[in-house]
């Protein structure tokens, strides 16, 4: 299939399974090589990341995305595309993929010499915060992987609507190092069965899609990613405490009120699993005590042992909803497993 005669919505890759949704998966095989995405809400991601610019922690974040953009190009993509121009890459095949996943509306990469300016339109977390250090950080790091060498940052021009950040060339090979992609692959193999997927969603309006890309859930955005960069954030931990808070100031918006904790349950599962975090139950073990189990959770490409510290702090800061006394309890990971006990006084 040629990718580069006309843009692909991501209604159309649901259509032809270019993105696959499974029970508690998503598959994406558009131009890249295959890999899991999860959607997650733009809201949550952007007031965790406004949260550490707060803290000064900003820069932190920034060498994280950095590392995920380094890790995902070098790891995702293919020899064939890499032998080509960067140029290239980024305004055809970068452009498609992230135009696609609705993480830009356009992208633009000018070169010369050693200085190399990309420009964007509408993306993601900048549309919903502004000003911040998580998209420059991601889009070096991706350039690093495909340039193969180290980039400085020399300037950096945000607003909502559009962005330019310039790097220059320092002919430093990097050496980017993450899991194979045959044990990725593994660790995030989705056995086939029948369930809800994401296609249902959005045919039965759970979910809905506008502008072809752009997925909503009660109106708010949810964007899809690789989910490695949720393993490095978990991995470092930076302002954990916060993050339960800023899920439930989200949530409390978005649920009604007047739903039974059996139906605010309910939802958490089948939100979960449609938008690719496994295949999840939950059991009420009695009103101070919430079972959660995820068979098949997402893993990432990073070296660092894989976790789950985000999602099972955004879960609690849900549970709130419930009793703002809950707690995570026990957290016990095993191979495509994941058990989370909840408890409140």
């Amino acid at each position: 299939m040629n990718y580069l005669g006309a843009r692909l919505r991501l209604s159309t890759s649901l259509q032809r399974n270019i993105l696959e949704a499974t029970v508690g998966g998503i598959l994406n095989r558009f131009i890249m090589r295959s890999r899991r995405n999860t959607l997650f809400f733009e809201d949550i991601i952007g007031e965790y990341v406004r949260t550490c610019e707060r803290y000064g922690r900003g820069e932190d974040l920034r060498k994280l995305s950095q590392r995920w953009g380094e890790l995902t190009f070098q790891q995702l993509t293919p020899w064939s595309i890499k032998k080509l121009p960067t140029p290239l890459i980024i305004n055809s095949f970068g452009k498609e993929t992230w135009s696609n996943l609705g993480i830009v509306d356009d992208i633009h990469l000018d070169e010369e010499g050693d200085i190399v300016s990309v420009t964007t339109k509408n993306e993601s977390i900048t549309r919903t915060i502004g000003k911040n250090d998580f998209m420059p950080g991601l889009f070096k790091g991706s350039l690093s992987a495909l340039y193969n060498s180290r980039l400085r940052i020399i300037n950096v021009s945000q607003t909502i609507e559009s962005c330019v950040y310039q790097f220059e060339l320092e002919h430093e090979p990097i050496i980017i190092k993450g899991k194979e992609k045959s044990l990725y692959n593994r660790l995030n193999y989705l056995e086939p069965i029948k369930g809800f997927t994401l296609n249902d969603a959005l045919k039965s309006n759970i979910l809905q899609l506008k502008g072809g890309n752009a997925v909503y859930f009660r109106g708010k955005r949810l964007i899809i990613a690789e989910n490695t960069i949720f393993h490095l954030v978990g991995t470092k931990g930076f302002l954990f405490d916060k993050v339960p808070h800023i899920s439930h100031d989200f949530f409390e918006t978005i649920i009604k009120e007047d739903s039974t904790d059996e139906q605010k349950l309910t939802l958490l599962k089948n939100l979960l699993q449609i938008i690719g975090w496994g295949i999840i139950k939950i059991v009420i073990k009695n009103k101070n005590e919430i079972f959660i189990e995820i068979k098949n959770p997402p893993y990432g490409l990073q070296l660092e042992k894989d976790n789950w510290h985000v999602l099972t702090r955004v879960i609690l800061g849900y549970l709130w909803l419930l009793n703002e006394d809950f707690e995570i309890a026990d957290v016990e990971g095993g191979y495509q497993n994941l058990k989370i006990t909840y408890l409140s006084e």
